[in-house]
């Protein structure tokens, strides 16, 4: 067990919790990387029921992905993307009229449910990365 003399306790403490810091900092990283990771599979393996009509369906599903963003050393994002059919994203979740305007082609809920289960993965993942400390 390492001495410290009085004076130099307060040091001691404040390295000691930079340290606690950065590791928590590098814990939550790998949490939000392997919850996005999920998100982008959970998006790619959606099936609803009339799926089949868009013929372009399994493209739309192959387009998403999930990006980075480190905007400073206390900020760390990623954002889940559809990177080649973001057009169809909305109109797709929430529901549009066909081309003449008549009829009201129904919603495809998708993005909502793993934003939801995002929502609850994220939290037992930064509690299992930081219990590894």
């Amino acid at each position: 067990m390492a001495t410290i003399k009085a004076d130099k306790v307060s040091s001691a403490i404040l390295s000691l919790l930079e340290d606690y810091a950065d590791d928590v900092e590098g814990a939550t990283e790998k949490a939000i990387d392997a919850t996005a990771r999920q998100t982008v599979k959970n998006l790619k393996n959606y099936r609803p029921a009339g799926a089949e009509v868009y013929g372009s369906w399994d493209k739309y599903l192959a387009g998403w992905t999930s990006t980075s963003d480190k905007l400073s050393s206390y900020s760390y994002k990623r954002k889940v993307h559809n990177k080649t059919k973001y057009m169809l994203a909305h109109l797709l979740e929430h529901g549009h009229n066909d081309i003449q305007g008549n009829k009201f082609a129904d919603p495809f809920v998708h993005i909502k449910i793993a934003e939801d289960k995002a929502a609850k993965l994220i939290e037992s993942n930064i509690e299992k990365e930081i219990k590894r400390i």
